[in-house]
């Protein structure tokens, strides 16, 4: 279970903007999960990304089929 979560949070991560990482995600039933390796992304999260360069926050559910 936790290893097709982790390809599922490593594939999400590849798919990120350049310069931006996954901080976390807020799921559907507004809880919070933190981007570890048992973390399974399901349709309806949002995930909070990062940007280093400019230090905004970015907010995208688009990555989850």
């Amino acid at each position: 279970g936790s290893e097709l979560a982790w390809t599922k949070v490593k594939n999400a991560q590849s798919k990120l903007p350049k310069g931006c990482y996954l901080a976390f995600v807020i799921s559907r039933d507004g809880g919070v999960k933190l981007p570890d390796p048992n973390l399974t992304l399901e349709p309806g999260d949002i995930l909070v990304l990062i940007k280093h360069k400019e230090g905004a926050v970015v907010c995208s559910s688009s990555l989850l089929g």
